[in-house]
């Protein structure tokens, strides 16, 4: 039977709410910015960076920075233009950015989400709130 691509955790249980969250938010890339920084800001809230817009960073998100690792997991709304990257961190600096495709970054991101639950119980639980 297909999974639909849901990544299991350590323990055999999906990832369901991080997969669906994934796929609605794929289909309006304006979305994906905010939508990632509220949800996984939520969940992980020591692993998420958020610049935004206007007065007070109080606006729409512009920047969002997921940190897990040594990867970092980057969009950026630039001028309507939304480009992902990952990086590599060494002592919490980015010495090293990659462009890939949206598709590319949200299957890296679901790897390393599913890599840090892995490691962690306490993320395992925090990651199957996601909706």
């Amino acid at each position: 039977m297909d999974d639909g691509g849901l990544v299991p955790d350590p323990d055999g249980v999906e990832f369901a709410g991080l997969t669906l969250l994934l796929r609605r938010l794929a289909h309006d890339q304006h979305e994906l910015i905010d939508g990632l920084a509220r949800s996984i800001g939520e969940a992980l809230p020591d692993a998420v960076r958020v610049k935004r817009r206007g007065l007070l960073n109080t606006g729409r998100a512009h920047t969002l920075e997921i940190h897990l690792g040594d990867e970092v997991f980057e969009l950026r709304d630039t001028s309507g233009q939304i480009t992902p990257h990952v990086g590599r961190a060494v002592g919490g600096v980015v010495i090293s950015h990659d462009s890939c495709a949206i598709d590319d970054w949200l299957l890296r991101l679901r790897a390393a989400l599913a890599l840090s639950a892995q490691g962690s119980a306490d993320v395992a639980v925090a990651l199957s709130r996601l909706r």
